[in-house]
């Protein structure tokens, strides 16, 4: 990929990211052009550890440590009390609008890193269980998950 983002500017930005939503972890797959395989790189908000795969190298960063780097894009972003999960009945509670406003800055993280790239994120929910998983395509396309539950996105979610 032409202009690739070097990875202290991957880093810079899934950390802001953490922060700002105070996600558990944020993840992004950057395609890096033809015959070449595309980049995941992984932040664990918790250890604060990047976790980055390109190719069959897969390494262990300290997040925090000389990667330098300048957070990419202006993200909206926002934190919220953790999310309820009742897998039963398949029903997610949280601060109204947050699984959608938590989703577009989900969108635009992955719209920073180009045309195919995917972005995710682990949040909290309560009692401790499962995290609530978040992941785009960037594309208005949205996959929402707890452990091996898959939860059913409505065509045109979020709302703009």
């Amino acid at each position: 990929m032409a202009n690739a983002p070097s990875l202290g500017d991957v880093a810079a930005t899934l950390v802001r990211f953490a922060e700002g939503t105070e996600c558990l972890s944020v993840g992004v797959v950057i395609p890096q052009g033809d015959d070449v395989a595309s980049a995941i790189v992984r932040y664990d908000a918790l250890e604060q550890v990047l976790t980055v795969a390109e190719g069959e190298e897969v390494r262990n960063v300290p997040a925090l440590e000389g990667l330098g780097g300048t957070a990419l894009g202006d993200i909206h972003l926002h934190r919220f009390p953790d999310f309820e999960i009742d897998l039963d009945e398949s029903k997610i509670t949280g601060a109204v609008g947050a699984l959608e406003d938590l989703a577009r800055s989900l969108e635009s993280l992955a719209q920073l890193f180009g045309e195919g790239a995917l972005a995710s994120g682990e949040f909290r929910t309560k009692p401790p269980a499962d995290p609530l998983e978040l992941g785009t395509n960037g594309d208005g396309e949205f996959i929402v998950s707890c452990g091996d539950v898959g939860f059913e996105v409505p065509e045109n979610w979020p709302t703009r």
